[in-house]
Parts: structure tokens; C-alpha cells; sequence
């Protein structure tokens, strides 16, 4: 008997969760064997495993599915409608189409954003269409904003200019969603816009006006933005931060470094985390002056920055950060080691696999795979024969790692 043929009897026990356990796995495996199973467990009386049953055809993603899917779209249960329309979506096929268009009138929201959702994914023309009409027609802000959601995924130019001209909704929380949609399809041709309507939106909706202007990376925001790393709203400030660190221009930068030697209240971490995001080398050295702050999740944040700094000026500090007393620190400090992949850190990174927390041994592990050398390579063969057991283990794995990576190492 196959492990598959297992699943009936799984699914015949007298035990829901036995019965819940095996259609979860079921769609963990993702074979198509599994797919009759599955649609058996449709039929089941409790509706956590009909639930995940329907999930799992979902994560399958087999047309087989889609007929006896479809039927649970017009379910008593809103999950079950809105786990039927995610898996739907997820397999993507036309003939679901229809049926999903006449449940953009299902009663519950959020089953229709997933049924927006669905189409957009499903891709078709009609479908597209149908959402743009709705973005643009719909009497309910709500419909409105899902149809941005759904259209997110699509960057056709039909859909990009429907985008584009929600900034101008008569509702401001669709000029919200419509803002973080320009920024995450990389709408540049937006760029004016954001930046006028920045004077007038208020708070919440300049949160995601910044948002849009670091995405598209727009330096010709950057002198409006600079006023909003003063404001009285912190995360308008911090997101302020966050989008001139995304722009990486000169004028940006030298605000940054400014500010974090101001010390304005509540904006440190975001002041760090923005030097790290714009990854030049001029942020090194500020960043630097922070590797012993009291705060743990700045120190944290300096380890993350440095690595995103494709320059030797971060090894140093970084190889500081190995002992830090914080062992999240000491964690990322290795990532961040890795990642930039100097020669240098190699021999402090063998030495920090001794390291007395496990997930600073797994960073280091990984690190070192990551930088991957010869160097790395023959320096763990040297070492493996002078360890104890448990610290064998490691090395073993590390350089099995390596190997996997580069098979003539060996």
C-alpha cells in the first residue's frame, strides 16, 4: 500500500483531527494522487477538514478540482466561500470565471475581495476588464478598494492607468489603497501626483503617498520630503525616513546622517534602518557610532544595515558585533558577514561557531557556507579532526553545504 492510499483510511477515522491532519498533509505532498482524496473530503461533516481539504486542492492547483469547487462558492459559510474562491484563483483556470463573477454580489466582504482577488489571478481579459469597471464605477468605497487589491498583481497598461487615476477617488481611503498600489507596480509616471497630493491628504494617507514616492525612488520628492522627518506624527516621520532611504540620493543621505546625530525622539531605529536601506558607504561610518547603543534593536538594526553595504568599511564593526551581549545581535552580525563575503570574517566566524546559542551557530553556519571559498573550505577540513563530537557535526554539515554549492570542492 502506498503512502497515498494511506490517506482513506486517515480520512475514514472516527478522529476529526486525525481527519484534519490528513488533508493538511495531503496538500503539503501537492501530488496529483492525492486530488480524489481530497475532493472525497468535501463531503466531511466538520468543516475545518472540508476547509482545508478545499485549501489543499488549492496549493494541488488541479482542473480536476474546479468543478466540484465551484459548487462551494454559494456555501453557508463565508470561509468556506472565500477558501473556495482563494483556491480557485490559485489554480487559475477560465471555466471558473463565471462563477466567480456572480459571486463579486456574495453578501460578505471579505469573500468578495477574495473573489477579486481570484479573477485578477485567473488573468482574462473579461475579468480585467470587469475589475476596472468596478474601480471605476463602483457607488462603494469598499468594492473600489478591492479592486485595486486584485488589480495589484496585473501590470498591464489598462490597469496601470486605472491605478494611476484612483489618486483622484472621491474617497480618501481609495486614494490610500491607490497610493501603496502606485508604489508596489512601480508606477513612475505617478510621480507628480504623490508629490501634490502629499500637501493636502492627511496623515494616514501621506504615510502611504511616502511609501509610493521611496518606491518609485523618486529624487525629485526628496526636498518635499525632508520637512516630514519633523512631524508631530511619528509614523508619518518614520515613514518619511524609511522613503528617503529608498531614494539613496546625496541630499537624502546627508538628511538621514543629520537627523540620527540630532537625536529627535522616537527616531533612531527608523533613522538606522533607513542608512542601512540606501547601502552606500557614507552611511558606514554613522551607523558605526551606534554598534554599543543601549538599545538592542538599533544595535540590531546597525548589524542588518552594514551588511546591506557592499563595502570593507562594515567588516570591522560587524566583526565587533560578534560579541555582542545580545545574541540577536551576534546572529545578524553573521548574516550580515555572509552576505558581504570578505575573506576577513572567516576566521572569527569559525571561532563565533562556539558560540553558547544555537541560532548564532546556525547564522554562523550559514554565513560561512554563504561565503563559500576554498579558503572556508580547507580551513574546516584542517579543523574537523581536533573537534569534539557535537562540534564535528556542525563543521560536517557546513562543509557539505559548501559542497552542494560547489561540487569540485572535494
Amino acid at each position: 500500500m502506498s503512502i497515498l492510499e494511506k490517506f482513506e483510511g486517515f480520512l475514514k477515522s472516527e478522529q476529526v483531527d486525525v481527519r484534519r491532519k490528513a488533508v493538511t498533509t495531503l496538500g503539503e505532498i501537492k501530488s496529483e494522487k492525492g486530488v480524489e482524496y481530497l475532493l472525497a473530503a468535501l463531503k466531511d461533516s466538520d468543516h475545518i477538514v472540508r476547509s482545508t481539504a478545499i485549501f489543499s486542492l488549492g496549493e494541488i492547483a488541479s482542473e480536476k478540482a474546479v468543478e466540484p469547487l465551484l459548487t462551494f462558492l454559494q456555501d453557508k459559510d463565508a470561509n468556506i466561500r472565500s477558501c473556495t474562491a482563494v483556491a480557485l484563483g490559485k489554480i487559475g483556470v477560465l471555466k471558473a470565471e463565471d462563477a466567480l463573477i456572480r459571486t463579486l454580489k456574495d453578501p460578505d466582504a471579505y469573500v468578495r475581495g477574495c473573489v477579486a482577488s481570484a479573477l485578477a489571478k485567473i488573468g482574462s481579459e473579461k475579468s480585467e476588464k470587469l475589475l476596472v469597471k468596478i474601480l471605476k464605477t463602483a457607488d462603494e468605497p469598499d468594492a473600489r478598494r478591492k479592486a485595486i487589491v486584485a488589480l495589484k498583481e496585473v501590470h498591464s497598461d489598462r490597469v496601470r492607468q486605472a491605478v494611476f487615476d484612483a489618486l483622484e477617488d472621491k474617497d480618501e481611503t481609495v486614494r490610500n489603497c491607490a497610493a501603496v498600489a502606485v508604489g508596489e507596480m512601480g508606477i513612475n509616471e505617478a510621480e507628480d501626483k504623490l508629490i501634490a497630493l502629499l500637501k493636502t491628504e492627511t496623515p494616514d494617507t501621506q504615510i502611504s503617498l511616502l511609501f509610493a514616492l521611496g518606491e518609485i525612488r523618486s529624487t525629485k520628492a526628496v526636498k518635499m520630503i525632508i520637512p516630514f522627518l519633523r512631524s508631530s506624527h511619528l509614523n508619518v516621520a518614520q515613514q518619511a525616513a524609511s522613503a528617503l532611504g529608498k531614494i539613496r540620493s546625496d541630499k537624502a543621505l546627508q538628511e538621514l546622517i543629520a537627523l540620527l546625530y540630532a537625536e529627535l525622539p522616537g527616531m533612531k531605529w527608523s533613522l538606522v534602518e533607513a542608512l542601512g536601506e540606501t547601502r552606500r558607504a557614507e552611511a558606514v561610518a554613522p551607523l558605526t557610532t551606534l554598534i554599543a547603543d543601549p538599545d538592542s534593536d538599533v544595535r540590531w538594526s546597525v548589524a542588518r544595515g552594514l551588511g546591506l553595504i557592499q563595502s570593507k568599511k562594515s567588516l570591522q564593526p560587524l566583526l565587533k558585533m560578534l560579541n555582542d551581549p545580545d545574541s540577536n545581535v551576534r546572529s545578524i552580525a553573521a548574516v550580515s558577514l555572509g552576505h558581504l563575503g570578505f575573506e576577513e570574517a572567516i576566521d572569527p566566524l569559525i571561532s563565533a561557531l562556539q558560540d553558547s546559542e544555537n541560532k548564532v551557530v546556525d547564522s554562523v553556519a550559514a554565513a560561512l557556507t554563504e561565503i563559500g571559498s576554498l579558503k572556508v573550505y580547507e580551513k574546516l577540513q584542517r579543523l574537523l579532526p581536533t573537534l569534539d563530537a557535537s562540534f564535528k557535526e556542525t563543521v560536517r554539515h557546513i562543509l557539505d553545504e559548501i559542497h552542494a554549492r560547489f561540487p569540485m570542492m572535494r
